[in-house]
Formats: C-alpha cells, sequence, structure tokens
C-alpha cells in the first residue's frame, strides 16, 4: 500500500478533540453511521484509520479513508481533515486499497426493478507497475503461494493473476474483456502475529483498490466465464472461484466460475447473471451462509434452475480442496428441496476466529 498513511496518535487525538461519540475496542473506533444511522455500525481501524459501515458497504460503497468517514461524522471538508491527519491534502496521485470485509449483519431489504449493470459505462484503469504478470521473475514468490494453494501457472495465467513483491500481496483482476476495474490483492503471509515487544499485530488479509469502491455490487470476478455458457457458479472469493475451473457442462463451454467479492450477492450482481441468459447456477458459497443461500434460491427460481454445492468435510471452503475435488462436488451438486431448512452449527475454532475479526 503506497501514498500517505494516517498516524495513530494523530487519528486518536482527532477523534477525542472532535467531541464525536464512540465506542473502542482493542483494534477499532465505533460509531454511529452518519450516513445510514444504523448503531454501532461504523468500525475505524486504529492502526490504519481505514474504516467501513457494515451496512453502507453493501448499499453505497461507504468506506475506505479515515478523512472520507470524519467529514460526515464532523461535518467539515475532507480537505481539512486531511491537513490534521496528514499535514497536506492529498492527491489523485497518491495510491490507496480498501478494505474488503464480511458484512456481519444481514440486513438486505427488496430492491424492485433492479437495473442490469452496464459494465461499458465503467471507468477503466491500468495495473500499478508494482504488480508483476504472475510468470514475471519478481513474481516467484506469488506463484510459489499460488502453487501451495493448488493452482498452477497455467491456471493462474489463463485468470490474468498478478504479484506485488513490495505489498507480497497476489492480485486477482476485476475486468470484463480487455477492461480492467480494480483488483482484489491477498497477502501471501502470516496476517496476525505478536512483534518483539508483546504487542498484537494485524494486516488484512485482502484489499481492494480504491476503483472497486462504491461498484462491488455490480461487478463480478471473472466475468468473461459467463461468455459461451448457460451456467454460474457463484464463490464468495476468488481461489474458490478458480478452483471450480474444471466443473464445466462440457469441455468446449467456460464454467461460468465468478466471485462476488464477498458472501452478500447483490441484486445487481443477480439481474446480471440473469441478464446473461443462465439458466442454472450452482452455489458454492462456505457452509455458513446458509441464509444467503436460502435468499439466492427464492431470487432466481423459477427463472432458473438452482443447485447446491456442499463443501465436504473436513475442509472449511472449496478453496482448500484440489480442483478435481471441487469438480466431484459439482458433480454431486444437488437441488434444493421446497421447504428445507438451512442451519449452520459453528465449530469453537470457528468462534472464537469471528471474535478474532476485529
Amino acid at each position: 500500500m503506497r501514498g500517505q498513511s494516517v498516524e495513530p496518535q494523530k487519528l486518536a487525538d482527532l477523534i477525542a478533540t472532535a467531541g464525536l461519540r464512540y465506542k473502542e475496542n482493542r483494534l477499532s473506533f465505533i460509531f454511529d453511521c452518519p450516513k445510514c444511522h444504523k448503531v454501532e455500525r461504523l468500525w475505524m481501524f486504529k492502526d490504519t484509520g481505514r474504516f467501513i459501515c457494515w451496512y453502507c458497504a453493501e448499499t453505497n460503497g461507504f468506506k475506505g479513508r479515515a478523512e472520507y468517514a470524519l467529514a460526515e461524522l464532523m461535518s467539515r471538508p475532507v480537505g481539512v481533515i486531511q491537513k490534521e491527519l496528514y499535514g497536506s491534502r492529498l492527491t489523485t496521485a497518491d495510491v490507496f486499497f480498501d478494505f474488503t470485509l464480511q458484512n456481519k449483519w444481514d440486513d438486505n431489504e427488496e430492491v424492485e426493478d433492479v437495473e442490469v449493470p452496464d459494465l461499458g459505462k465503467l471507468d477503466r484503469i491500468l495495473w500499478s507497475p508494482d504488480y508483476y504478470p504472475i510468470d514475471h521473475r519478481f513474481s516467484e514468490k506469488g506463484a510459489a503461494y499460488l502453487a501451495g494453494r493448488g493452482i498452477d501457472m497455467e491456471t493462474a495465467l489463463f485468470y490474468g493473476l498478478r504479484y506485488g513483491p513490495i505489498d507480497r500481496r497476489v492480485a486477482f483482476p476485476v475486468g470484463y474483456q480487455e477492461a480492467l476495474f480494480g483488483w482484489q490483492a491477498r497477502y501471501i503471509g502470516a496476517t496476525e502475529w505478536t512483534d518483539e515487544t508483546g504487542k498484537e499485530r494485524r494486516i488484512p488479509k485482502i484489499l481492494s483498490t480504491d476503483s472497486l469502491s462504491g461498484k462491488r455490487d455490480r461487478l463480478v470476478q471473472f466475468a468473461d466465464q459467463l461468455t459461451g455458457t448457460d451456467q454460474a457458479i457463484i464463490t464468495e472469493g476468488p481461489v474458490d472461484a478458480i478452483k471450480c475451473h474444471l466443473c464445466r457442462p462440457n469441455p468446449d463451454m467456460p464454467a461460468g466460475n465468478i466471485d462476488t467479492m464477498g458472501k452478500i450477492v447483490s441484486d445487481r450482481q443477480i439481474a446480471l447473471l440473469k441478464y446473461c441468459g443462465i439458466k442454472r447456477v450452482y452455489l458454492a458459497l462456505d457452509p455458513d451462509a446458509e441464509s444467503e443461500v436460502r435468499r439466492l434460491i427464492q431470487a432466481f427460481q423459477p427463472d432458473v434452475e438452482v443447485f447446491i454445492m456442499d463443501v465436504p468435510k473436513p475442509f472449511k471452503d472449496f478453496g482448500e480442496m484440489s480442483m478435481e475435488g471441487v469438480r466431484l462436488a459439482y458433480k454431486r451438486a444437488r437441488q434444493p428441496n421446497p421447504g428445507q431448512l438451512f442451519f449452520h452449527l459453528k465449530t469453537r475454532e470457528e468462534a472464537l476466529r469471528s471474535r478474532r475479526s476485529f
């Protein structure tokens, strides 16, 4: 991540002197959101200033750098807050990433007459020069990480993956045909550790480019895989999607494997899939996405056939499995029964992980 970053003490001092109402935990300041007015939904990391409203992030992309949240909370110009935090106003040359974080709530309002996203009207960007094609000599560590996840070089090149040696992140593009709208970058090292002073440290596992802010609900990752096929396989993350590479109705058709970049599949994303003429949808979500599976069944049926791909034990998701194993799960996919109940019992380990998410 490049560009100016917030100093934690300056951020804490600004919040303290602004007279804002907030709570805090070890890692975050917690506010009522000034946009949706939902209580304690806006979380801001103390060490980076990055924020997200767990509700608005899904509806209008309200997440990103500290000054944009503070401008709303304090009713002050963004430029003034930038000067207090960074010593100067930022320019468009500064490059930042936005967090991609899991929504902890299930607030999904019904949206009628959803407009099909027009991908041709979205702003296009260029790759950062710090990110190299995955077969470049500077990308050896990224390629080794992918190989360890069961993604070989041929497959990585097929999906246009890159690697940033400075950031130590593998980049998964978000685009369509020749257009690049942004990318998600996954850190290849440990994201939580204790430093030499005994202080717990944490960095985000997944970051997204600013260009995707506010656009996630109208995009899907690997959209090209929807061309020339009549099926779609919906996954939560890019590795899960790539692991579905072999799940094809026949060898001449793409698998239709796409990533919705999160557990919540938006109404626009659903409209996009229907617009593409998809006849069958395979839900390859994580086992804890039972409420979203139920919602998607209702959203697609009766126009589209729906199948459920189950993650077999002991795996937590499809990203942990081999491509052959995922293809077997695809062949064994089942159609939901009318009136079927969906539930997921968290293991002790999963419960502890969710508590540590902040």
